[in-house]
């Protein structure tokens, strides 16, 4: 969800207020989203759901929302956190199996790559520097 409200901010650039209403609701879900307090999978302990929407893992979402969160805000933080190898690794990004470089409901690390690759491309090696130059 904090991916889908960072990307629709970007469409409603022209509109300032409801752009910032939403970059605002996306910071404040990925926020959440990262509380780990607060973080569990949806279907443990719950084997109806289990059954038929069995999730591998949340940790590909939190990368895909901090990669759209990068590239709504600028706030170069978030490309740090996308990047973090914790994230990565728990997101399996250095693991090159089939599954897992096919983008579905349950794995979101291929567009989140996709995302990332893109403003290095566009950006050339120091998109560090460009993206702090955005926020």
């Amino acid at each position: 969800m904090a991916a889908t409200l960072a990307a629709i901010s970007i469409v409603f650039q022209d509109d300032i207020e409801y752009s910032n209403i939403l970059l605002d609701g996306a910071s404040a879900l990925h926020s959440f989203a990262n509380d780990k307090s607060k973080r569990r999978s949806y279907n443990r302990d719950n084997s109806n759901i289990a059954r038929y929407y069995n999730s591998m893992g949340y940790w590909d979402e939190i990368n895909w929302s901090a990669a759209w969160m990068l590239c709504a805000s600028g706030n170069v933080s978030y490309l740090e956190h996308a990047t973090e190898d914790t994230v990565a690794t728990y997101a399996k990004a250095f693991i090159r199996i089939p599954d897992l470089s096919v983008l579905s409901w349950d794995n979101k690390l291929p567009a989140a790559e996709l995302l990332l690759t893109r403003l290095r491309i566009f950006l050339g090696p120091s998109y560090h520097k460009h993206v702090e130059k955005i926020s």
